[in-house]
């Protein structure tokens, strides 16, 4: 199943731009590019609001972290369409390019919005981000699942969000390499902007 974001700019209709495959990398470019929405001044005002008194790089992308794992609920009902959509086209509007956005409004998401928005808010505040396409080692289907890499201190740390979101307390932020492989497998990373 390809899970893509059909629309460019925000509800103007179909793109015709979108990669064939999800494993291909110019499927995660194409995803920062139109997901990413870290000029957005909701976006900004946000990520400074969660940030503020934090001096560190890693205390920022802490605090994004967990305001986004604590504050944006997973959308199921996102999901089964999703997953229903057997052509994965345009998901009646519920999804369009301004993922982040729409996730912040909304307060829901799937692993995608959750990557959107956390790589939107730590760019926000000056922390290189990238969204990271990846397969779920329980999961059969391959590289549908996204989380970020943030560069921090010359590092590149990993946060899943929509893990921790679902209970897994802060297990996801910044893991051990060897714990993480537990559970992803990367297949792609955009470039963040």
């Amino acid at each position: 199943m390809i899970l893509a974001l059909f629309l460019s700019g925000c509800g103007k209709g179909v793109s015709t731009d979108v990669p064939e495959s999800r494993s291909d990398s110019s499927y995660s470019q194409w995803l920062a590019d139109h997901q990413i929405q870290s000029k957005d001044a909701g976006i900004v005002q946000l990520a400074k609001q969660i940030t503020r008194g934090e001096v560190s790089a890693m205390g920022k992308a802490s605090a994004i972290h967990d305001w986004v794992s604590a504050n944006i609920q997973y959308d199921q009902v996102l999901l089964t369409q999703v997953q229903n959509d057997s052509t994965a086209t345009q998901i009646d509007s519920t999804y369009d390019a301004c993922v982040a956005t729409r996730v912040l409004q909304s307060r829901k998401a799937i692993c995608d919005g959750y990557s959107a928005l956390t790589a939107s808010l730590l760019i926000a505040v000056g922390i290189p981000a990238k969204m990271v396409t990846g397969t779920l080692t329980d999961q059969s289907t391959p590289c549908d699942h996204e989380w970020n890499k943030a560069l921090v201190d010359g590092n590149w740390i990993i946060l899943d969000t929509t893990f921790d979101a679902g209970g897994w307390g802060r297990q996801f932020f910044n893991p051990a390499p060897a714990f993480f492989a537990e559970t992803h497998q990367e297949c792609n990373e955009s470039s963040g902007n």
